[in-house]
């Protein structure tokens, strides 16, 4: 406390540097301890607490092979001049729009008519947007504008109509006070830090300020109601450019009673890891599977259980297609047959570069041989795959 005291009544706000935590007369950095995600707070016993805040700073973009801004432009910038131009929606934004609003069509860009919804879908947006800002310009047409609302990113219900969006806001909370007829603004929102948001005709929920998170498909719903016209819109996202990886496994094994591997994969990315696995074995025999990694985990499993159809036999090599370049992997063969009933061996995956396989040709760059011991009769074997 500042006062030096904790009795009955006292009140403060402490403000904590988990870098410089007060001991004593030394200070403790506990950030290496969020490792595991996770913080928790315990304040003993007779002490009430009003709120707590937390507040990081982390880097996004460390892990990513490059950062891409895009933008993503619908309607001119013609100040609201003939003709109009399309609005193009979502099939669910189309189905709420026909039902509430079943007399009138829902308004174009220029297009202000008064008492009309006005929606548009982005499409086709980057994976691993980290970043957004949506610019829009709009006209208030009627002086009800008053009660009009601007929403984003539909929630859907269980059997597919929309049920909310995640944020929302009346106009005239963040444009000028008094949104009536003429009155105009051009609005950029950070999707990422937006006003809080209030409870509004679609009931989205009130004090969210970041709709930017809420980007699980590759869309963005915008949403303005009802007396207002909308001349341009235009998104701009800043993503981490992810092709995708190929990792190659140059020897796994499943022999019954002799060898069994187990393979690897590591996702060290904030989001979910989409695998497909190939088999193939020297004959031409091949298997395909699909696994997914949660962020920050990890695959585990043998072989035998990944390619269930290939069954006891050879070797053979496996080619894994991740949905992140910066997935990493390796794998382990145990000798069944030593005195241990495992004795291991490990090898690690190849990555194949981006490129080379549109042109025929594949390579790996990489080449990391982790542990290779020579003890008396035994002895390590380098194997290369050429493809």
């Amino acid at each position: 406390s500042s006062t030096g005291s904790w009795r009955t009544g006292s009140e403060e706000v402490f403000t904590l540097d988990l870098c410089a935590l007060p001991s004593g007369e030394e200070t403790v950095n506990i950030l290496p301890k969020l490792a595991d995600h996770c913080l928790e707070v315990v304040v003993q016993d007779d002490t009430a607490v009003d709120f707590l805040r937390l507040t990081i700073t982390h880097c996004p973009a460390s892990l990513c092979r490059e950062l891409v801004t895009e933008t993503f432009q619908a309607g001119e910038e013609d100040q609201f001049e003939a003709p109009t131009e399309p609005a193009v929606y979502s099939d669910v934004l189309a189905d709420y729009m026909a039902l509430r609003w079943q007399l009138v069509d829902p308004l174009d860009f220029d297009d202000c008519t008064r008492d009309r919804p006005f929606g548009y879908t982005f499409s086709g947006l980057p994976p691993g947007i980290i970043d957004g800002n949506l610019e829009i310009s709009l006209r208030c047409n009627d002086n009800l504008g008053t009660n009009d609302e601007i929403y984003i990113n539909q929630i859907v219900d269980s059997g597919g109509k929309l049920r909310s969006f995640v944020w929302g806001t009346f106009l005239d909370q963040i444009t000028v006070p008094s949104w009536t007829a003429g009155a105009s603004a051009v609005l950029n929102l950070d999707l990422r830090n937006l006003p809080p948001a209030m409870s509004g005709t679609l009931q989205n929920t009130a004090g969210v300020t970041d709709a930017l998170g809420t980007i699980t498909r590759d869309t963005l719903d915008v949403f303005v109601i009802e007396d207002t016209c909308v001349d341009y819109i235009k998104l701009t996202v800043t993503a981490c450019d992810d092709e995708g990886g190929l990792l190659l496994y140059s020897w796994v094994s499943n022999n019954s009673g002799q060898y069994s591997s187990v393979v690897a994969v590591d996702n060290p990315t904030g989001t979910s890891l989409d695998l497909q696995l190939t088999a193939c074995r020297a004959d031409g025999t091949t298997e395909t599977t699909a696994r997914g990694v949660p962020p920050m985990g990890a695959l585990q499993e043998s072989a035998a259980s990944l390619f269930p159809n290939l069954g006891s036999g050879p070797g053979y090599a496996v080619l894994v297609q991740a949905s992140s370049d910066l997935a990493r992997g390796g794998w382990v063969t145990g000798n069944l047959t030593a005195a241990s009933g495992f004795s291991p061996s490990q090898g690690v995956a190849v990555r194949v570069p981006h490129g080379l396989a549109d042109v025929g040709e594949r390579a790996g760059k990489d080449i990391i041989f982790n542990y290779l011991p020579e003890a008396g009769s035994e002895i390590s074997v380098a194997v290369l795959v050429n493809l």
